[in-house]
């Protein structure tokens, strides 16, 4: 079974997260005090962490001492790849609204079952998310988990991944090694066969921490039950803040039109609108 867990906004357009990497200058695990000094209103108050907290805390590397430029774009060409047929995938029904779903997240957790695939299983994981060999993939997969983590002044991002497991198994050694040292996943014993609805609930909580209570509950009742062995979760959390803020006085509602609606009797509902004067590039072509 497969969970994942995104903090996300309500919005009227599609988005597709793609992943781009990029270079940090930064090799080091703890923030300066300079850094640590960003004021806590950049964040909303009711944060259940600071962004002073955060920036403070503990941060553990993923060992990335194997990964290599090319490694890194490899990941990264391989997600935005996964991405685009998962969003084929999700937009064939015809009745789809918005939609917005995070292909690292999903393509991070099935590493944990990758890393421990064999034959077909490990074949199709492979097909599907493009990913490289074991042993390649791995070190380029900790130096972007540590990219996409490492505590930054501008906004607030931690992706965590989650293996969840009948407690009185015993995973293998070397597998648990793996995905705690280069995917940084925390192993963590449930009873599925005796208590689900307790393990149910233990995960529920996880998330809920992991996502500042934004996702309540990623699994449903009678979502796991006695036969249920392990579970993968991912939760990717987000917030930054406006580079150029908008104020609470000048949101108006106004109507919000899709191209569907141009020219036609449709009545458009009413938004809520942010507004602000301020000098902005944008790009004007025969279609847009």
């Amino acid at each position: 079974r497969f969970y994942k867990a995104i903090r996300w906004a309500s919005v009227p357009v599609s988005i597709l997260a793609l992943l781009m990497t990029g270079c940090d200058a930064s090799d080091t695990s703890t923030v300066s005090a300079t850094e640590a000094a960003i004021e806590d209103d950049v964040f909303i108050e009711d944060e259940t962490e600071s962004a002073s907290a955060y920036l403070q805390k503990e941060f553990t590397p993923a060992d990335e001492s194997a990964a290599t430029a090319e490694g890194i774009q490899r990941i990264a060409t391989a997600n935005n790849n996964f991405a685009i047929k998962m969003y084929h995938q999700l937009t064939k029904e015809d009745t789809l609204d918005n939609l917005v779903f995070s292909p690292y997240s999903i393509s991070s957790a099935m590493a944990l079952g990758y890393v421990g695939a064999k034959g077909d299983t490990y074949d199709e994981i492979q097909q599907v998310f493009d990913y490289s060999a074991i042993d390649q993939m791995l070190p380029n997969a900790a130096a972007l988990y540590n990219q996409l983590n490492r505590p930054n002044v501008d906004y607030m991002l931690s992706s965590t991944n989650g293996l969840w497991v009948q407690q009185g198994l015993d995973p293998n050694p070397t597998y648990l090694d793996s995905i705690n040292r280069y995917l940084q996943a925390e192993v963590n014993p449930v009873d599925f066969m005796y208590d689900p609805e307790s393990a149910r609930t233990t995960i529920n909580r996880a998330i809920a921490k992991q996502t500042h209570d934004l996702i309540p509950q990623i699994i449903p009742i009678n979502g796991v039950d006695e036969a249920t062995r392990s579970v993968l979760t991912n939760t990717l959390y987000f917030k930054g803040a406006w580079y150029h803020e908008f104020y609470d006085g000048s949101t108006e509602s106004m109507p919000f039109e899709t191209f569907q609606m141009t020219g036609s009797a449709t009545s458009a509902p009413m938004v809520d609108m942010m507004h602000q004067y301020n000098g902005f590039q944008y790009v004007e072509d025969k279609q847009a």
